[in-house]
């Protein structure tokens, strides 16, 4: 719910209002497009079957769920929460960093209708709002930097299919609007991002193959406001370009085709094609896409390649100065190859080659030209044992940049290694023990060896040394929890006990300077030191 490896807060949708979650790593289908390295494909939850609600609370969060049943054609369901984690910074030794806590409200709801078998109306609100404040060190300045984010997103959806089940069509439209801000020193950035959208993907199933075709289309507009820096100084007098209803615009493209047959002996073909004119781009790309798969028994072998492009459209703000390589690639070739077994415990392993170009200016870090990344995922777990279950997850990646200058430098992403092990233990009917263990080689960063001093602006300005030659420490986190489950007489309750980070290590992110670049700050994921979570879920199901 927090963080990942690289730290950062963020807000999950309650898992009652998610139907299912499609994620590919590569060689995704050419349903997909405006993205290079995977995909995550998120369905909301539909109508319900049955009335319920639920109730949940604990030391940074409240929330409430509801799901309701309206005759045999429709129903509603909603979810809402408020997080502020005071409590838990003021717990940790952390509150001092903190003028404002973080805190955030998110709320999002859904309606369905099905006049008839086959057909399904859906519409979908969601709204989710943050903000942040933290005392930091960056661009050669210390202060208090401050955030804030509001996300709307609403959307309506139509299915329709043939009482056989050998055609159907999906239609929808989707409006989002997303104001961000920040506020550090000279950079005082405001944005809004708007989007209107829509969607139609047809799937038909012949006598000889599957054909799946699809057609899509996005305005996107952003209007900013305010200062950003044109250095990588943000402390006041220091070098800014005004933003004054600065407005951006673009479209966005795409249409598919793709067909799957399968062949005699277990073996499934497929290939695909599509063409887009990208967010921020003119002209228009082409991308073929071919897998096979072979099953027998419960295993089953696969094999996938294609291009993929993306668009240099973005929402996310970098501030200059960094010494990261800088450029962002627009194009990218990927060879898959994975094994997967359907029993107990079930597996899956995924090896990749992934090569990035046609990189365009980004950023006034060495620019990158090319880039590579070589690695496997693998996945083994346990769901059907009577006390015992989890699973345990690894990944090893290599990821390789070359510079316009001919070096070949290691990616901002190069994480060589990841793992990460979760058991969940059932003492009896009513108590489970589980446990979480978190391991990742640490992230490349460009190391800072000195510093030049303007004899006019009085500015030091950073000497950087190798591109992402150092790394920061390895990323090593234990949680545990500790569950009770109470069987009441019209509902059922949940109590419960998070340990994070269990052995108090402090693992950082990244490092900072003080404007001088004579000392070095490590930046702290928000959990570097050992906390507590106490908080319990009620639930009520009416049959």
């Amino acid at each position: 719910r927090w963080e990942g490896l690289n730290g950062g807060a963020m807000n999950v949708l309650d898992a009652m209002v998610l139907r299912k979650a499609y994620f590919s790593a590569g060689g995704f289908s050419a349903k997909y497009g405006n993205a290079l390295s995977g995909v995550v494909d998120v369905e909301a939850e539909g109508r319900p079957q049955q009335s319920s609600w639920g109730a949940g609370a604990n030391m940074v969060q409240l929330g409430g769920r509801l799901q309701r049943r309206i005759g045999t054609r429709s129903g509603f369901w909603g979810a809402v929460s408020a997080t502020d984690v005071t409590l838990l910074t003021k717990m940790n030794g952390q509150a001092d960093q903190y003028p404002d806590s973080p805190r955030s409200i998110q709320g999002v709801a859904g309606f369905t209708f099905e006049p008839r078998k086959g057909i399904e109306l859906r519409a979908l609100g969601l709204n989710m709002t943050d903000v942040v404040e933290r005392d930091i060190d960056g661009g050669g300045y210390h202060g208090t930097f401050a955030s804030h984010g509001t996300t709307r997103h609403a959307s309506l959806s139509l299915r329709a299919l043939r009482a056989d089940g050998r055609a159907g069509l999906t239609s929808s439209v989707t409006a989002s609007l997303r104001d961000s801000g920040f506020d550090f020193g000279v950079l005082d950035r405001n944005r809004r991002d708007r989007s209107l959208g829509m969607r139609i993907d047809g799937d038909v199933t012949p006598s000889f193959a599957r054909v799946r075709v699809g057609l899509e289309f996005a305005g996107l507009d952003a209007t900013s406001n305010g200062s950003v820096p044109t250095t990588g100084h943000v402390s006041p007098g220091s070098p800014s370009q005004l933003l004054q209803n600065n407005v951006q615009s673009t479209v966005d493209a795409g249409a598919y085709v793709e067909t799957e047959r399968t062949l005699p002996g277990g073996i499934i073909l497929a290939g695909g094609m599509r063409a887009d004119r990208l967010p921020g781009e003119d002209r228009i790309t082409v991308d073929p896409r071919l897998a096979i798969a072979y099953t027998t028994d419960n295993w089953t072998l696969r094999l996938g390649t294609g291009m993929f492009h993306q668009g240099r459209w973005r929402l996310r703000y970098t501030l200059p100065g960094s010494g990261a390589p800088g450029g962002i690639p627009t194009s990218a070739g990927h060879v898959v190859a994975g094994v997967e077994h359907a029993g107990e415990p079930s597996l899956r392993i995924e090896g990749y080659v992934k090569k990035y170009g046609s990189y365009i200016q980004d950023g006034d870090g060495p620019q990158a030209q090319s880039g590579r990344t070589i690695g496997v995922d693998g996945i083994v777990r346990w769901s059907q044992q009577s006390r015992l279950n989890g699973w345990i997850t690894y990944s090893l990646a290599r990821g390789r940049v070359n510079l316009a200058d001919g070096a070949l430098v290691p990616s901002s992403l190069d994480i060589t290694h990841t793992l990460s092990a979760v058991g969940r233990l059932s003492i009896n009917d009513n108590w489970e023990l589980g446990s979480t263990v978190r391991y990742g080689s640490g992230r490349p960063y460009t190391p800072v060896l000195g510093a030049t001093q303007d004899a006019d602006t009085r500015l030091f300005a950073p000497i950087f040394g190798d591109v992402n030659a150092g790394r920061v420490p390895a990323f090593v986190r234990v949680d545990a929890r500790i569950t009770r489950y109470v069987q009441l007489p019209k509902a059922f309750l949940v109590m419960y006990l998070e340990m994070l980070n269990l052995t108090d290590r402090q693992n950082i992110t990244s490092y900072t300077y003080n404007p001088s670049y004579a000392d070095r700050i490590p930046v702290e994921t928000f959990f570097a030191h050992r906390s507590f979570v106490l908080g319990f879920d009620l639930q009520a199901t009416k049959k």
